[in-house]
């Protein structure tokens, strides 16, 4: 900062990009997700229950980049404060709240695939193997997820 006090304007507006493509990394593995569900699963009801996610997810994803974009008026003002009559909301709580869908579709995505292995006619052990299977990948994703969004 003391040798060049245009580091901190470029690592802000640095920053904004990340918000918008942290929020498209988001949504694009879930939305690849439900591509894969509905290949495995092809029943009509299968198939309104994955779109109806996948609505939700972009809709998240569409909330999350409109609130990060308005949050302050004008755009400039997230990294120049030194603008006369620019303003922010409470950005700590837009990025708190912004956290809730994003589980919500993360729970749906965990809960959609069980109905249909638990009508798949197959042994018990194979049943078992695929609930343990979908539930851990699922885990694994979203503990990632979630230990990312709330260390950072």
């Amino acid at each position: 900062m003391l040798e060049d006090p245009n580091t901190l304007t470029t690592w802000l507006k640095l920053a904004k990009c990340v918000e918008y493509t942290h929020q498209l990394s988001i949504a694009a593995p879930k939305l690849a997700v439900l591509v894969f569900y509905a290949r495995i699963f092809p029943s009509r009801g299968y198939r309104i229950t994955f779109g109806i996610i996948a609505g939700l997810v972009v809709l998240t994803f569409v909330s999350i980049v409109l609130t990060s974009t308005l949050l302050c008026r004008p755009f400039a003002f997230n990294w120049d404060k030194n603008i006369l009559g620019g303003k922010c909301a409470d950005s700590m709580a837009a990025y708190r709240f912004s956290t809730i869908p994003n589980l919500l579709t993360d729970l749906a995505l965990l809960i959609a695939p069980l109905r249909a292995i638990y009508k798949l006619h197959v042994d018990l052990p194979v049943k078992i193997g695929l609930f343990v299977t979908f539930i851990t990948g699922s885990m694994y994703v979203h503990s990632e997820y979630i230990s990312h969004r709330y260390v950072c």
